[in-house]
């Protein structure tokens, strides 16, 4: 499931719950309910604008942006990530703390994956086909036992 179909619900009685429109409606039962989407931007008291994945189970900041447009934009392309591969993405500056070898997909501001190896020998995360103005918002792991969700 992409995660722009997933959102937060709060009832009247405090429950919580994470899922799409029609599941929240469905367990409303008559109850006041607040609804607000997964990925969600808001700006820092620096100016700068970070970009958050929150469920009622996991919560963390996907990224950290100068600007509102590259903060809109870098939403646009997290929903459309599946909600179980965005909830395992990790920074570039995490792996590049490891000091083992691994593979990687790389997802760009562009919406696409690609290709990506960490060499701890080199301490460097090299991303294949990597287009020359496009910038890398996370990895998701290619062995998910191997790797768990360490963003900084």
């Amino acid at each position: 499931m992409k995660t722009y179909e997933l959102y937060n619900a709060t009832y009247g009685d405090g429950e919580r719950m994470t899922g799409t429109l029609d599941e929240i409606y469905a367990a409303q039962q008559g109850r006041k309910v607040e609804i607000s989407p997964v990925i969600w931007a808001y700006k820092m008291q620096n100016d700068m604008v970070a970009v958050d994945f929150k469920t009622t189970s996991v919560s963390f900041t996907l990224g950290v942006f100068d600007g509102v447009l590259e903060a809109e934009s870098a939403c646009r392309v997290f929903e459309q990530v599946e909600a179980d591969k965005l909830s395992s993405l990790t920074q570039v500056a995490s792996i590049c703390a490891a000091d083992k070898d691994s593979s990687w997909l790389a997802l760009g501001t562009d919406g696409r994956m690609y290709e990506a190896e960490y060499i701890s020998g080199m301490g460097q995360l090299i991303v294949i086909h990597l287009p020359k103005n496009t910038r890398i918002l996370g990895c998701i792991s290619r062995n998910k036992e191997e790797h768990k969700n360490d963003l900084c």
